[in-house]
């Protein structure tokens, strides 16, 4: 069948939850070990040549030179190299010293085992030269997209360049790369002669699963950002109005997410539909699409916003271990939230972050984020987003973000690991995050918070008390976290933050006007399920008794005096000015001894319950 084809070379990175799989090909979720890394040689370019001839589900001429360095003297190399793959020679030759040497080699399963001919010694650096052949059972793909239009392409996440050329199929080994690809003139590739040849050249630091090439009948057209970022845009010409329309508004990503992100790393971005349906794959300077998302209406242009985040985040920043990599999605769904922030607003921003958690909540899921059972998983994207938008909470917008333009900077082309995530957030937030880390990295699930509010009138004041219980069904028994709280009045909001750090607590405040309800987060900032167990029960005449404390004011000691009879069970609680609970006094008599000598001057708030009623009263503490 002939084929009217424009060659993309592209590099790939990382896949989105919507998920960017072929529909009929097979396809290998998860990472495969690499028996190349941690190996003896560290690769350190790629120049891969491949020829476009029928049939075209199948690689029939192609060649990769990779550049090698090791630390020690090393006679063998270890590459990973799928079985399916046939390799018809091996040649290593050298940048300075002039030799060319045939290769044994073995292929065991996927592994390629090649003898060199001479051991090179430590702090070296050789080619090998590859000419191999085969029919690729992943990662390589021959499909029709939507229209019925043929279109090849590879896509690699996570283990799957190994299916298309000799690697080291491994995160955490990045090199440069190049990529030629050469088509026969019965292959419209809008260029002059017999035969075209396309060389696209990756000039910082990928890793293997990165690299790749599409080949369709694109129209093509381009535009710049802000600062001058070339935007390359590919797109069946069927559907090119529509890509046009939803893909419009990348040149003010770029610019936005460069504010909040720092730089973009790479001499370019683009885009480029794929036959993988509802979604997209990032890569490094170029994303592919899945023809389904076009549609000319926007969307879906949060995917558009998350797979061009990844060129900070897995793509510049890249993995050093996958067990990490709830860092490059986490990261990639937080860059949701922000676009939908800058681009539509706080309300939407909070609507968005609100269906992310409760997607995550109706996924059953129950793993950590940290060395995930599944990496494909709403842990990983949606719960990784909303520990990031937690931390963002918890350090405050100036600091944080100050800390992720330190992250792109400082880590830009190198590879990270959760620690050193933790370890450049502890410096910009001056303390530990041992505990933040432990709990929502490292161990499975979300608080669950029940709460329940009364409030009284006392005067001309009025006094409201909110009572917050975890039951919490897996990770920690308490989860320890700021919450924002509104405050609904009669005379309008009031805006506070409370910290929670045991399993049941109480808070109180002075109010000027009687209480509508409390608003638990109530803009989506903390992950977790809040469900409120009472209703408000605010009594508007007096108590049925009254409190007197003396002296008031008073220094570190005063009396509580509660009238009434001694049968009567009755509870006080003191809480200081934030209205977090300080102390507790249960089935006390009519009269309480407060020592208050550990606590600094301030007012508190004195409360006693005697049956269904209660009473609040100010105290100040003099010392």
């Amino acid at each position: 069948m002939e084929m009217n084809v424009k060659i993309v070379a592209i590099i790939i990175s990382i896949i989105a939850l919507s998920y960017a799989i072929p529909m009929d090909a097979k396809y290998d979720y998860d990472p495969r070990p690499s028996v190349a890394y941690p190996g003896l040689c560290d690769a350190v370019a790629y120049d891969i040549n491949i020829d476009l001839t029928p049939p075209y589900n199948s690689i029939n001429n192609a060649s990769v030179r990779i550049t090698l360095t090791h630390e020690i003297e090393v006679d063998m190399v270890l590459l990973d190299f799928e079985v399916s793959m046939s390799c018809d020679s091996v040649i290593m030759t050298h940048p300075i010293y002039d030799y060319w040497f045939m290769c044994d080699f073995r292929h065991l399963g996927d592994t390629l085992v090649v003898e060199l001919p001479i051991t090179s010694a430590p702090g070296d650096t050789f080619f090998l030269t590859f000419h191999y052949h085969g029919l690729p059972t992943g990662g390589y793909y021959y499909e029709t997209n939507h229209l019925g239009d043929y279109v090849i392409y590879t896509l690699s996440w996570p283990s799957n360049a190994r299916c298309w050329f000799p690697c080291i199929d491994f995160p955490a080994d990045k090199a440069t790369a190049t990529i030629t690809i050469t088509a026969p003139s019965n292959l419209d590739v809008a260029a002059n002669g017999t035969m075209v040849t396309h060389h696209f050249v990756m000039a910082q630091p990928i890793c293997s699963y990165n690299i790749c090439f599409a080949a369709a009948d694109y129209a093509f057209w381009e535009n710049f950002s802000g600062s001058g970022v070339p935007i390359w845009y590919f797109a069946y010409p069927e559907d090119s109005v529509e890509a046009a329309y939803d893909w419009g508004r990348t040149p003010e990503m770029v610019d936005s997410f460069e504010m909040y992100f720092g730089e973009y790393p790479f001499d370019r971005y683009g885009m480029a539909t794929t036959p993988f349906g509802l979604g997209g794959m990032e890569h490094q300077t170029m994303t592919f699409l899945g023809d389904g998302i076009v549609r000319g209406d926007r969307r879906y242009e949060d995917v558009v916003a998350h797979e061009l985040s990844h060129s900070w985040f897995g793509n510049s920043v890249g993995l050093a271990d996958w067990r990490d990599f709830w860092v490059n999605e986490g990261f990639a769904t937080f860059a949701e939230f922000v676009f939908t922030e800058i681009f539509s607003g706080d309300i939407e921003a909070a609507d968005y972050r609100s269906g992310t958690q409760y997607r995550y909540m109706i996924s059953g899921e129950n793993f950590p984020m940290y060395d995930p059972d599944e990496y494909l998983s709403y842990t990983c994207y949606n719960k990784g987003g909303c520990v990031l938008e937690m931390l963002r909470f918890l350090m405050g917008d100036s600091l944080f973000f100050a800390a992720v333009r330190e992250w792109t900077g400082r880590y830009r082309y190198r590879t990270v690991t959760t620690d050193s995530l933790k370890a450049l957030m502890e410096e910009f937030y001056g303390s530990s995050l041992d505990w933040f880390f432990d709990q929502w990295v490292y161990q499975p699930g979300y608080p669950t918070l029940k709460y329940s509010y009364a409030s009284w009138r006392s005067g001309e004041s009025f006094f409201a008390i909110l009572r917050i219980d975890q039951d919490n069904t897996s990770g920690p028994d308490v989860f320890i976290t700021p919450v924002e709280i509104e405050i609904e009045t009669e005379a309008g909001s009031i805006w506070d933050t409370i910290w929670l750090d045991t399993l049941s607590e109480e808070f109180v405040w002075e109010l000027s006007d009687s209480l509508i309800r409390f608003v638990i987060d109530p803009n989506y900032r903390i992950l977790r399920n809040a469900v409120r167990v009472t209703s408000v029960d605010e009594f508007s005449q007096k108590p049925a008794f009254d409190i007197s404390i003396e002296p008031n004011p008073f220094n570190q000691t005063c009396r509580i005096l509660i009238p009434g009879d001694s049968e009567t069970s009755k509870n006080a609680e003191i809480f200081d000015q934030s209205g977090r609970l300080i102390q507790k006094f249960a089935n006390v008599d009519n009269e309480i001894l407060w020592d208050a000598s550990g606590l600094p001057s301030a007012t508190y708030f004195v409360r006693v319950s005697a049956g269904k009623s209660a009473v609040i009263k100010r105290v100040l503490n003099l010392r």
